[in-house]
This record gives structure tokens, sequence and C-alpha cells, in this order.
């Protein structure tokens, strides 16, 4: 596969070993009539819950964020006003009123922040390639279906288990899997990399597409921020992963180059060290 080494050199990823010929060939005629696995269906569902409750968190950030300034500001005017002892009683009676509407919707905003947040992690000793394999096994129908070759390679000790939470991380997996597979609408090379980074681990996926141009590039990871057409990207799967990402202790990172593809690279970095032996 010399256009695979090519593009993955091409973006400072070392080159995949030579996969077995034929080994994710098959036939388009047939998975086209192969029914999807039920349990991609939850997986593809838990995203999509995911997406639209991170779409109301962030709409509910901004509008604390632009109703904030005039909250604070009439709670303090309303401080001011109540410190005159000239102040008719019914009056400060009433303005007392008004500030504690104030404070109840700064409260309910605050409410509604907490409970939209993405959780934080719950960490627990992971087999990140078992987790890599089994996405790749459930979208294998669409990677198929888009004639896309696909390279797996796990490198020595990467399969020491870590912490993370499963679940977060494999969300993120999906997501990077799925832009790669988007990307290459008319077929192409994915290369799925597991490798090792101190006590973590880092995972990349590359795609032999078009690329992004540097224009695009700087927005990937704003929120509501999409290049998919007709609607069918929410513009947050990217910010997702890289807010999970964080709280993992990592980061997400994007290199592309135009005509040579991209490279995603999620890093994993425990906070505490984790016992593979136990």
């Amino acid at each position: 596969m010399t256009g695979q080494r090519e593009f993955t050199r091409g973006l400072g990823v070392p080159p995949m070993d030579e996969r077995d010929e034929g080994r994710t060939t098959r036939d388009a005629a047939s998975v086209a009539l192969r029914p999807t696995p039920p349990t991609l269906i939850d997986l593809q569902r838990r995203l999509a819950q995911s997406q639209r409750l991170a779409a109301l968190g962030a709409l509910v950030a901004r509008l604390a964020h632009e109703l904030g300034t005039p909250l604070h500001s009439i709670a303090g005017h309303v401080d001011l006003v109540l410190e005159d002892e000239r102040l008719p009683e019914d009056a400060r009676r009433r303005i007392d009123i008004i500030g504690g509407e104030v404070r109840r919707l700064s409260r309910l905003i605050r409410r509604y922040l907490e409970k939209l947040r993405t959780p934080a992690p719950a960490p627990a000793p992971t087999d990140v390639p078992g987790l890599v394999r089994e996405v790749v096994g459930l979208l294998e129908p669409v990677i198929a279906g888009r004639g896309v070759d696909l390279t797996l390679d796990f490198e020595a000790g990467s399969e020491r288990p870590i912490p993370c939470d499963r679940e977060q991380v494999e969300q993120v997996v999906v997501n990077l899997v799925q832009n790669a597979i988007d990307a290459m609408p008319e077929g192409g090379d994915l290369a799925v990399r597991v490798g090792v980074a101190g006590r973590g681990l880092v995972i990349s996926v590359c795609d032999s597409g078009h690329g992004i141009a540097p224009d695009i590039r700087e927005h990937v990871f704003e929120p509501f921020f999409s290049t998919k057409e007709g609607g069918r990207g929410s513009g947050l799967g990217l910010a997702i992963c890289r807010e999970i990402a964080r709280a993992h202790g990592g980061d997400v990172l994007l290199d592309s180059k135009a005509g040579m593809g991209t490279v995603v690279t999620l890093i994993i970095q425990p906070r505490d060290p984790v016992d593979s032996q136990s």
C-alpha cells in the first residue's frame, strides 16, 4: 500500500505495516444487503443523544454569557437602590422582589449549565486496542460499503490497560473514524494506529481524503462549525471530542495537508498510574 505509506509519512505519522491482502475487502453488494448490527444502532443513538445535549448545553452557555452581564448589572443597581434609607417601604418591597427574581434567574442558568455539562470521566482500566477493534468492527459495513481499505496498527505495549472512561473514549473514536470515512466519499485508505506516550496512549486516525484548507482548519474545533452538506453534521463532534480528551488529561490534534489527507490524534494521559498487573 504505497499510497497509504506516502500520505501518512507526509503528515508526520509513522507508516503502518503492510496488512494481509484482502483482510478488509468485502463485496459491496453483499454489504449493502447486510442488516446494520443492533450494537451499532445503539451506539449511533447514544452519539446523537450526546450531540443533542451538547448543542443544548452550548446554547445555554451562550445565553448565560449574554444574559450574565445585564443580570449582574441589574442586581448591582437593585442593591444600590435598597441602600437608600429614604426609599418608601412599598417601593423597597417591590424592588426587593425584582432583586430576588434576578438572583433566581442567575441560579436557574447556573443549574442548567451544570446539568448539561459533559459528565466528568469515570476512569477504569481499559484495553484501548480492544476498544478500537470493537469500534472498527461495528463500523465495518460502512467502511467496506464506501470502498475504504482499512489498516490497524498497535504499537507494542499499547495493550496495557490505562484508566479512562471507556464510553467517552469510544464516543471520540467513533466520531474520528466516522469523520475519516466521510472525508473519502469515493473510497480511499483509512489507518488507525494506537501508540504509547509515556503512561498514556495516542490514537491516530488517518484518511487519504482531500485534506482541509487552512482557513477551515482553524475553525474545526469551534462549536456548531461544520463542513458537511445538507445539515448532516451538528458541528459539535470535534468540539465534544476535544472536551472529552482534555478531561482525560490529553487533547485532540489535527494535521491536514491539501491533497494528502488528514490525521486526527487523540491523546489520553492518565492522571494516576495504573498497575497493569492487577
